[in-house]
């Protein structure tokens, strides 16, 4: 993400964030939107919405379902 974003020319155009990790809580993803928000900012766009997703431990798989439920309830533009 960070390589493409320094490369990005993001003028103009508007960015949805999301974040996939396998903690339930979500732990610093506020930290990490926050931080990629700023970087598309730099890069002349602008932050549309953000989502943490909660997919699977390692080795495991995510439920499809939940991820699909999470992804239909986020409201894009």
């Amino acid at each position: 993400m960070n390589g493409f974003l320094d490369k990005a020319v993001l003028t103009g155009k508007k960015i949805y964030l999301m974040t996939m990790q396998a903690d339930s809580g979500h732990a610093q993803s506020d930290e990490v939107l926050d931080h990629y928000a700023d970087r598309v900012k730099e890069a002349g766009g602008s932050t549309a919405g953000r989502l943490a997703l909660t997919g699977a431990s390692p080795g495991k798989t995510a439920k499809e379902e939940e991820l699909r439920t999470a992804l239909d309830e986020w409201k894009i533009d």
